[in-house]
């Protein structure tokens, strides 16, 4: 999720820090669902989480494409995240046929609006930029062969900074008034409460604790 670590924000960006303080207390609740910067973390329970992930991006892309391919940003496809996904679970050994038969989040952020995209690709956007610290412990809990699994947590590589600026600008000239700015900031934070949800439904936090960690559980 946001990491000002790691970009650094211009003045331009105004309704980007006001967004930021209003989705902070969603956003923290979510964080603590999140084992990935657990040393225990083994290569089977990130394939457990990589499935979960997956069964909340692939229907939260589908319906934003779905009500809004029109509006999408011209580099929609590149900023795809789902299919980062899908190359981390085919690596991991699931086929496509398996990836089908996995549930998926039925209850989603509406997207009935501009301002709900923005909204929401502000969360999925923003997760991307705390990816060089998670693909840093990956790498130490995984061991060598993390590389091959980590398609999704290195997202845009090098470009993060870019994409996440070019991203800030698209969101800046949309929060045109403070009608707009309500509207978006509604949509973000229903996003991160509904993947907090999923994530709770999934029993995330018992399936990956500590405890579990160090049995070494599978999916």
């Amino acid at each position: 999720m946001p990491d000002q670590r790691m970009v650094t924000v211009d003045v331009r960006h105004g309704f980007h820090r006001r967004l930021k303080a209003a989705t902070r207390t969603a956003h923290r609740r979510l964080e603590v669902q999140l084992p990935l910067l657990d040393h225990a973390l083994t290569l089977a329970q990130y394939h457990l989480l990589l499935r979960v992930y997956a069964g909340f991006y692939l229907p939260l892309e589908n319906a934003m494409e779905a009500y809004h391919l029109p509006t999408l940003p011209d580099d929609w496809v590149v900023r795809r995240k789902s299919q980062w996904l899908l190359e981390d679970l085919i690596s991991l050994g699931d086929t496509p046929d398996l990836i089908k038969t996995l549930p998926h989040c039925c209850d989603l952020p509406p997207m009935t609006s501009r301002a709900d995209l923005l909204g929401a690709s502000y969360v999925v956007e923003g997760a991307t930029l705390g990816g060089h610290i998670i693909l840093g412990r990956l790498h130490h809990s995984l061991g060598p062969v993390a590389h091959q699994y980590v398609r999704f947590f290195t997202s845009y590589g090098s470009h993060v900074p870019q994409m996440w600026t070019a991203f800030l600008d698209i969101l800046e000239a949309a929060a045109c008034d403070a009608r707009q700015e309500l509207l978006i900031i509604e949509s973000a934070c229903r996003t991160f409460l509904s993947f907090e949800q999923w994530l709770s439904r999934n029993q995330i936090c018992e399936r990956l604790s500590p405890a579990r960690l160090n049995e070494g559980s599978t999916p």
